[in-house]
């Protein structure tokens, strides 16, 4: 069985410009040679795209507990069995290292935006998609907002395009 195709993701700006009948044709190549380029990396399976349910704020991901120090939250417990299950549904699978890693938020949502990477970094590790979270194996992180339904975590190997 062949696996479906992916489909890109355009942001409102690139749809408009590809709609507009007298569009520079310059513009309109070039962003058409990067959807392609996007596309073809992305069956070849270099890039992995992700919708995964809102990663909780790294405030509430660890408590304090008498006894046994910083633990893992129920709340934080929860989100990894979900996300793990949607990793699984979407076949995850180990990335060439090293990574960049890009997160898109939903333009609604409340909190801080930059308290989400350690969920999500930590996240890779646990499903087998990156070694580990340091810096050699992670390069960069981004984290943009946009019209998404959830969060969306694209994972690259360095020298690909995102």
């Amino acid at each position: 069985m062949v696996p479906p195709l992916p489909q890109l993701r355009l942001s409102a700006a690139q749809l408009r410009t590809l709609r507009k009948p007298r569009a520079d044709v310059r513009v309109r190549r070039k962003m058409k040679a990067a959807l392609n380029a996007q596309l073809a990396a992305e069956v070849s399976g270099a890039i992995q795209v992700f919708e995964l349910s809102l990663a909780p704020s790294v405030n509430r991901l660890y408590a304090n507990v008498r006894g046994k120090g910083r633990v893992k939250t129920k709340h934080y417990r929860q989100w990894i069995k979900t996300a793990l299950g949607e990793l699984v549904c979407q076949r995850a699978k180990p990335a060439q290292t090293p990574v960049s890693i890009s997160i898109l938020l939903p333009n609604m949502m409340i909190g801080d935006a930059d308290g989400r990477i350690k969920a999500v970094a930590d996240l890779a590790v646990r499903a087998g998609i990156i070694p580990d979270d340091r810096r050699e194996y992670v390069n960069s992180v981004s984290i943009t907002f946009g019209e998404c339904e959830n969060m969306r975590v694209t994972i690259a190997p360095n020298g690909v395009g995102m």
